[in-house]
């Protein structure tokens, strides 16, 4: 018997299940592709498409793969992966910061293995940390040991983000990492996180005009510390439901919130995404069963 290259595609609760079944009758040549999505193993058993024996199979191999490859902690290998496809991916000029927190490293020293792992796996640009003024106050010495400190005096090598504690708040935390990098002459993204109905008025104009005294506050005090510092007026501004109080994001406009924007979509996991994404193909069908 030869290995079919039907694929099935099963769900068990959150983990998707790969199945390569036997047919004798598919080749290379000619291979033969279906896709079924089951919710659960007693929908794949009397959907009659699926054997008995393989539905049980993937539900087995769905408990064993939940606790293998479900939601977990990430870890400063996980942080190393993601610096290493930033920096083999073209489209992105900028390796980001915390991309996931390595949990597995002591806090007291985990923002120095970070910044060692950016410096170390890639040569794009970077962030700062910024959750206490003594780990930004590290991070330029880093960068000191890699570039040189008079390079890095006339030069900015790295671009943070820092928040305004919103509404109309700068805290000593942020205010002391944003003069170190001042100080420095390091660029950094001054950018205030504001959810319109919660950190500032409902009305758009009124977010905004508040976003704008935030940013020029924490400017005006970067360039009190070092005057010339390079500094980047940052603009985050999103919603919250006013029934609820969660987050609203990814809509094209805030008013849209509550209407319909787009035809339709399923929300996966990430480690649901990855797996979909590594056979499913642009225009590739898909049935939705009850």
């Amino acid at each position: 018997m030869k290995r079919s290259q039907s694929i099935q595609l099963v769900l068990m609760g959150t983990v998707p299940l790969l199945l390569s079944a036997c047919d004798g009758r598919a080749t290379a040549q000619t291979p033969q592709q279906s896709t079924l999505a089951y919710q659960d193993l007693k929908q794949c058993v009397s959907d009659g498409k699926v054997s008995t024996d393989i539905c049980e199979k993937a539900y087995a191999d769905a408990v064993q793969a939940q606790y293998r490859d479900g939601p977990r902690y990430s870890t400063l290998g996980d942080l190393q992966n993601f610096i290493k496809l930033a920096y083999m991916t073209p489209e992105l000029h900028h390796s980001g910061g915390v991309i996931c927190e390595p949990v597995d490293v002591p806090v007291p020293k985990r923002h120095l293995e970070i910044v060692y792992s950016h410096i170390r796996y890639s040569d794009k640009p970077f962030m700062g940390m910024v959750t206490a003024p003594n780990r930004a106050e590290d991070t330029v010495r880093l960068a000191e040991i890699l570039f040189g400190a008079d390079f890095v005096d006339r030069n900015a090598v790295l671009t943070s983000v820092l928040n305004c504690n919103s509404p109309m708040v700068w805290d000593a935390t942020m205010l002391g990492a944003l003069a170190i990098y001042a100080r420095a002459n390091q660029a950094v993204l001054v950018t205030p996180f504001i959810m319109a109905g919660a950190m500032s008025p409902a009305a758009t104009a009124g977010s905004i005009a508040q976003l704008n005294a935030e940013v020029t506050a924490g400017i005006a005090y970067a360039q009190l510390v070092r005057p010339g510092a390079p500094m980047v007026y940052g603009c985050f501004v999103t919603t919250v439901s006013m029934l609820s109080g969660a987050p609203m994001m990814g809509t094209p406009e805030p008013s849209m919130i509550g209407k319909t924007t787009s035809h339709g979509c399923v929300r996966l996991t990430n480690w649901d995404a990855l797996v979909v994404a590594s056979f499913a193909r642009p225009g590739t069908p898909v049935i939705f069963a009850e």
